[in-house]
């Protein structure tokens, strides 16, 4: 409702004349004190978004819009990296507007909640600012949530090294045997199952399930063999990964064959 209030002030203001032509400016916003160049939530704990901006005019709302980016969701530390080679299914529900009523020229304000403790991956935030003549700005950010519970995947190099859209490209055809990685499986709480599937679409075109033992808490991924050769195309490989308290998490790359 309160969204709708919102929306509906903008409509009113912009569609009678405007004399003020400034829009708001977002000079700053911190995600638990860090800059935008990687915001970064833990899952089951607070988030404080603070927002600073300011106008010709006195400002009169600023909302904060959280939405889960589907699929999967890869954590660069900086946008202008290069993409990992994996990345994490986000999974968990957290879709939420927040909205304070503000006054002034220049303004902070603090957003705070507590996190799911179900969640995980990517979080599409918007940032919008209201004035008082109906001026509205709004600025797009990713938020990268980390949960502490669910099996992680720590890559320290793969071989042949992944391109810059994070796709691993093999040689010719029969090269799949000379994929490697280097890196650990890892939870907390210990290890189940985990599942490593290479497909093309909805078929598995391999396999290989690995069991482990109780209090089993790491595993080394260069013990992944993939001894086969398939056909020319376009690859998912793909770690399902679930430990022994119920966490699971889906780990995604992709691996071309010319």
């Amino acid at each position: 409702m309160r969204f709708l209030l919102f929306i509906c002030t903008i409509v009113l203001f912009t569609s009678c004349e405007n004399p003020d032509e400034w829009h708001p400016v977002i000079t700053s916003v911190l995600v638990n004190e860090q800059d935008e160049s990687h915001f970064l939530a833990i899952a089951g704990e607070e988030l404080i978004v603070t927002i600073s901006a300011n106008d010709d005019q006195e400002l009169k709302q600023i909302m904060l819009k959280l939405k889960k980016i589907s699929g999967i969701h890869h954590q660069q530390t900086n946008s202008n990296d290069a993409k990992p080679f994996l990345g994490q299914l986000s999974f968990g529900e957290l879709d939420t507007i927040l909205i304070k009523n503000v006054n002034g020229k220049s303004i902070d304000a603090v957003f705070s909640l507590v996190l799911p403790d179900s969640i995980g991956g990517g979080w599409a935030m918007e940032i919008g600012v209201l004035d008082v003549n109906g001026n509205y700005t709004s600025q797009d950010y990713t938020l990268h949530i980390h949960n502490n519970e669910v099996p992680f995947v720590a890559i320290t190099d793969v071989y042949p090294a992944a391109n810059q859209e994070g796709v691993v490209v093999l040689a010719h055809a029969d090269s799949l045997p000379s994929f490697r990685m280097s890196g650990f499986l890892v939870d907390h709480s210990g290890l189940d199952t985990a599942t490593f599937i290479l497909r093309r679409g909805a078929p598995q075109s391999w396999q290989q399930q690995l069991v482990f033992n109780n209090g089993t808490w790491s595993f080394d991924l260069s013990n992944i063999f993939i001894n086969d050769t398939l056909t020319t195309g376009t690859y998912t490989f793909e770690i399902i990964a679930n430990d022994i308290q119920g966490w699971s998490s889906t780990h995604q790359g992709t691996i071309s064959i010319p």
